[in-house]
């Protein structure tokens, strides 16, 4: 609420200086109900058209515009949607679409999906040559086989990946949580860690302390010992950092996060089709194991602030960019593409090493399964026909 608050600050400035020059943002608004709501004040919306989304309730879709004086209205957007959620008591959603406007004719806008910028690879089309079946089996066949602690943990990472796929485009720091809490939840079952005080970074100051302090080794070793205790999340943090890049090979960091363009069809005033644009590779952005433990910590630190605090380390506007920027960092939390990426790769290593098979049952063509079956129903009633034809 301070990015509305600092808003509504900046419009009471202007007016006070008398300079209404004010620039209008306009974003999509899900409202549901068939109702046609129409306002003018603040927030100006106007109904668009009723929509219904399958597996959703009946809703109307409508165009929401606020007048600014300078501000970015990126910020704005998921507080407005907030806000109207509390005040209205239902879930009116912000759609993540950037409305465009053709070039001599200002008035007709077209709103293009910013919601994939985060993962630009999880909205394209399915691979070429990719047999979902296939897939499909090995991976059911393979958790059968487990046993009932391995399978229960990889389905809860299977389910926290499913999650934070679909929450992603709406609430980008809840999804990143998932993606997060994901890999802790294989690391607390298949990782063994027992950290020691080197490998905490406040390790370091604390030893200074200890010197100056002139502590015998009896003494500092039970400060050190009582540290470690009290600082549980430290080796939480570790344990999720370490576990993460055991084992990760270079076929990993050779990845590419190619990007999903949709094309625009300005006659049609609509989106049609898209290119696949190649991206940087995952190593041009963490560029070793070492880099992405570094990392992988402040993803634990954004995760714990956002759990205990609300802190939005992640959010839409750096994640836009995220990955797909290409430059080298570990001194951010890794980029949202990456981390699933990496979720989706610990579980599939989980499942390759512990599976003993992947046999499923043998049903191959589900057509020729319903014709042979209705042959076979039918057999006797054909039989009786031929018997009193004769």
């Amino acid at each position: 609420m301070q990015n509305l608050s600092r808003w509504l600050n900046r419009l009471d400035s202007a007016i006070a200086k008398k300079e209404f020059e004010f620039g209008e943002t306009f974003r999509q608004i899900l409202i549901p109900g068939p109702n046609r709501v129409e306002s003018e004040g603040l927030l100006r919306i106007e109904p668009a058209s009723p929509i219904y989304i399958p597996g959703s309730t009946y809703q109307h879709l409508h165009v929401v515009g606020w007048l600014d004086a300078g501000g970015n209205p990126f910020e704005l957007t998921d507080d407005i949607g907030a806000a109207l959620t509390l005040v209205a008591d239902r879930r009116i959603e912000v759609v993540p679409a950037q409305p465009l406007t053709m070039e001599g004719e200002p008035s007709r806008k077209i709103f293009l999906s910013m919601s994939d910028l985060p993962d630009r690879r999880l909205m394209g089309p399915l691979d070429d040559g990719l047999d979902l079946d296939e897939d499909f089996r090995a991976l059911l066949g393979g958790m059968r086989s487990l046993g009932s602690r391995e399978a229960a943990v990889l389905n809860a990472a299977i389910r926290l990946h499913y999650g934070a796929c679909l929450l992603f485009a709406t609430d980008i720091a809840a999804a990143y949580t998932l993606v997060v809490a994901g890999i802790e939840t294989l690391a607390g079952e298949f990782h063994n860690f027992s950290p020691g005080w080197g490998v905490w970074d406040q390790a370091g100051s604390w030893d200074k302390f200890i010197k100056a302090q002139a502590l015998t080794d009896k003494q500092a070793e039970a400060l050190r010992s009582k540290l470690l205790e009290k600082n549980a999340h430290m080796r939480l943090g570790e344990r999720f950092a370490d576990y993460a890049t055991s084992g990760i090979t270079e076929a990993f960091f050779e990845q590419e996060l190619s990007a999903w363009v949709p094309n625009i069809d300005w006659a049609k005033g609509s989106i049609t089709g898209g290119t696949w644009n190649p991206g940087p590779r995952i190593g041009e952005v963490n560029s070793n194991v070492d880099d992405l433990k570094k990392a992988l910590k402040k993803s634990y630190a954004a995760r714990s602030g956002f759990v205990h605090s609300g802190k939005r380390s992640v959010d839409s506007i750096n994640q836009a960019v995220g990955a797909y920027a290409g430059y080298k960092s570990s001194s951010t939390p890794v980029p949202f593409a990456i981390l699933r990426s990496l979720l989706r790769h610990l579980i599939l290593r989980e499942i390759d090493s512990r599976c003993t098979s992947r046999e499923t049952p043998p049903i191959e063509d589900r057509k020729a399964h319903n014709v042979a079956t209705l042959l076979r129903e039918a057999a006797p009633l054909l039989s009786d026909g031929a018997k009193g034809g004769g």
